[in-house]
């Protein structure tokens, strides 16, 4: 059966949302808007309320009525095409789009290893621009300019998307795909096989070569390095184990800090924590010593064991068991 069930691109800027919203938006079914903006109006509008003293349920139904008309506007010219939107900044209103839809809505949540997406914010932008950008997000008012805080504040907005994202898989677990950013550009047509696999769609033909042709969609809110690219490459992958040794200790201060050890696990990245781990210890050990650096190493110690003490937060049994289970395996990483 042909479905026109909507597709919505979320997940941290930075973390694949651009690449999988052109691959995706190269097939003739989709039409994918890049960063349009509307949807994250509308939520706005409907939780936070308007001068009208009106209830909530009375925006949502005006809401809904001018999001058919929007969207008919949007897809005029493709009526058998599957209406999609990329738009990392609604990942905060997740359920209120799900409410938008009615549920009749899939989502793809875009996710990459924390320090290789913290860097390429960095790379991006100034900090004045990563601190503005973040705000439209999250509340960044406590952080400064200054390098460390600003992987504070990339690593603050890293774990509390962890939370946004369960929380819509406890609604609709079954709506939701996680794209993991390195699988795809390691194996992409295997990733962009199981991404249509959960869509109900086949794949087409150098799908992944037209989104990258001169035909392309020219990416205007998203990375615009992706206008200047002709394929899919891992050249941004792995980038973490190229730290510097300042960046290094911020980082270790960092991941204890926001327990980012828990939201690797949730997301997946189990092995990547454990490389990581031993990476950092490795390596901060090695450029300061044990004595000058022993407040250091005991918060990179604590990157594994912050999984199991922050379990509690993330309030999903998937999280709760898989951490317990594997402390309770392994207690050489307590140490």
């Amino acid at each position: 059966m042909v479905t026109r069930t909507p597709v919505i691109i979320l997940g941290l800027g930075r973390s694949g949302s651009t690449l999988v919203g052109a691959i995706l938006g190269a097939h003739s079914r989709f039409r994918i808007c890049d960063e349009w903006w509307f949807l994250a109006e509308a939520s706005r509008h409907i939780e936070q309320g308007c001068p009208l003293e009106v209830s909530r349920s009375v925006r949502l139904d005006a809401w809904r009525a001018w999001l058919r008309v929007m969207i008919r506007a949007k897809m005029r010219g493709a009526p058998t095409a599957r209406f999609g939107e990329k738009c990392p900044g609604l990942a905060s209103w997740a359920l209120t789009v799900d409410d938008l839809f009615s549920g009749d809505v899939q989502f793809i949540w875009t996710i990459r290893h924390p320090i290789d997406l913290a860097l390429s914010w960095m790379e991006r932008w100034k900090p004045e621009a990563m601190l503005h950008y973040l705000a439209n997000v999250h509340d960044v008012t406590g952080f400064s300019t200054d390098r460390s805080d600003l992987i504070r504040a990339l690593l603050q907005a890293y774990r509390q998307h962890t939370v946004y994202l369960e929380r819509l898989l406890e609604r609709c677990s079954n709506r939701v795909h996680l794209y993991r950013y390195e699988e795809f550009v390691r194996r992409p047509t295997k990733a962009l096989s199981k991404l249509h696999a959960f869509l109900g769609e086949s794949p087409e033909p150098n799908q992944i070569a037209a989104a990258f042709g001169e035909s392309r969609l020219r990416i205007l809110g998203g990375d615009p390095k992706f206008n200047h690219t002709q394929t899919v490459h891992s050249e941004s992958i792995g980038r973490w184990r190229e730290l510097s040794k300042g960046d290094a200790k911020l980082f270790a201060a960092a991941f204890n800090e926001y327990e980012i050890a828990s939201c690797m696990d949730f997301l997946g990245y189990r092995e990547e924590l454990k490389k990581t781990r031993h990476h950092f210890k490795s390596l901060l050990h090695r450029w300061f010593g044990r004595r000058v650096l022993k407040g250091s190493l005991v918060a990179v110690d604590s990157m594994e064991a912050t999984g199991e003490r922050s379990s509690g937060d993330l309030a999903t049994r998937r999280a709760r068991a898989t951490t317990r289970s594997r402390w309770r395996r392994s207690a050489r990483f307590r140490s």
